[in-house]
């Protein structure tokens, strides 16, 4: 069988191939090509497209497709603040932010997989699974702000995407195309109060021009300053990209301030898989001028075995910090502790982390700190114990019921990722 690491390497896939790798027993093209079980991700995939098959953009020699090869990327889309290619999904950049912010809160808010239809103007092909990779990781994997922070207060927000130079994989790069001259795609963020927009701000450096390592993956990363109003109430943070033409530089903005930012056009694009974020100004909270901010993701790389089961004594848990200083805090040593959580239950299986790191103040401005976790992390009690511990652990991420919580922040779900 032409599979290797959840991946069809032939050329011309047979249908035993793609079942094996669906777990399916389809017999019929247009069943494979609009399998719900297909990974949207992957950036060879079953796509709308009047071509039969693409030969003159495949490698029969040493197998794979060109790296010429534009056929994934679908047909282009025509329209001024759209994505001029969407890699078979559907996306929308919203003129207006009311419309916006009814996609998001009705879950709406696209980057839905659109499979072939049969026909001649969407033909299925099963020579579309050549390369298909079934474990390819959703392209936005984190989203991080503080739960409270202090009226008048300064505090961050991060996000973060893959940008893996793996050609089996979607990457921002694929879809934003910003370069040193062509700066249009950003992080961002809108501010509301109930029904009513308040404030909105994006990063300052494009998409895909950030790259950030984790010790095993390349992100790219926003960091969005923020400030607290000066007085007390409960808001919402919307995640989102923003289109922004002729752009030069957002300074930090007040998540209250209804001043426009200095561009000509300002259009936001949903985020997949990120539900708006509940914040609250207090008399009390964090984020205050001279205080830390911090932002951390988890991701469970996990290994498997021959008979594809989880190698878990070669999977581990990564967790990786991003701490931000207010503009006063010189260097100081900060001791942070790791908790997980499986749904709403503080998981006894896993033994609290007190890791203590120093953080070199402004002049290192964010710092990255990772801690990796293997079996030995979870519990006490003997090595069979503790393997059986993240093995029940990652099978709850995969389920996506299993969170981290490090000191009082909020928790934040457990990615996954396959590494073999």
């Amino acid at each position: 069988m032409a599979i290797v690491n959840g991946i069809i390497t032939s050329p011309v896939p047979i249908p035993s191939e793609v079942n094996q790798i669906l777990g399916t027993s389809h017999t019929d093209a247009s069943y494979f090509c609009t399998d719900p079980n297909l990974n949207k991700w992957s950036k060879f995939k079953p796509l709308i497209r009047n071509k039969i098959f693409t030969t003159d953009e495949f490698d029969f020699t040493n197998g794979g497709w060109l790296t010429s090869a534009t056929w994934w990327k679908g047909d282009a889309k025509g329209g001024m603040r759209q994505l001029p290619y969407t890699c078979g999904l559907n996306i929308t950049a919203y003129e207006e932010r009311a419309a916006f912010k009814s996609a998001v809160d009705n879950n709406n808010a696209g980057w839905d997989y659109v499979k072939p239809t049969g026909g001649a103007a969407a033909p299925y092909r099963i020579t579309d699974f050549s390369y298909y990779n079934h474990q390819a990781p959703a392209l936005f994997e984190g989203f991080s702000c503080p739960d409270t922070v202090s009226v008048n207060g300064s505090f961050s927000i991060t996000m973060r995407a893959n940008i893996i130079n793996n050609n089996r994989y979607l990457k921002v790069n694929d879809f934003f195309p910003n370069s040193a001259s062509n700066k249009m795609w950003f992080f961002g963020v809108i501010c509301y109060s109930g029904t009513t927009k308040l404030g909105e701000c994006n990063s300052k450096i494009p998409i895909g021009q950030d790259a950030e390592t984790d010790g095993t993956n390349v992100y790219s990363w926003g960091e969005i300053k923020l400030k607290a109003p000066s007085y007390t109430g409960t808001y919402k943070l919307y995640p989102c990209v923003f289109y922004a033409s002729n752009f030069d530089n957002n300074p930090t903005g007040d998540i209250t301030s209804t001043r426009e930012p200095i561009i000509q056009s300002f259009v936001p694009l949903p985020l997949p898989g990120f539900a708006p974020k509940t914040i609250t100004v207090s008399n009390s909270g964090g984020g205050g001028t001279t205080s830390q901010q911090l932002s951390y993701y988890a991701t469970f790389y996990v290994a498997y075995s021959n008979n594809n089961s989880i190698d878990v004594d070669n999977s581990y848990l990564m967790v990786t910090c991003t701490t931000t200083a207010g503009s006063s805090l010189p260097s100081t040593t900060r001791t942070n502790t790791t908790k997980m959580y499986l749904g709403s239950i503080l998981f006894s299986g896993f033994t609290q982390q007190t890791d203590t790191f120093t953080y070199s103040g402004t002049s290192n401005n964010p710092h990255v700190h990772t801690d990796t976790l293997t079996y030995t992390a979870f519990g006490t009690e003997a090595v069979s114990a503790k393997r059986q511990n993240m093995y029940q652990a990652i099978e709850q991420a995969m389920n996506g019921n299993a969170y981290i919580q490090i000191n009082s922040e909020n928790k934040v779900a457990i990615n996954v990722r396959r590494i073999n």
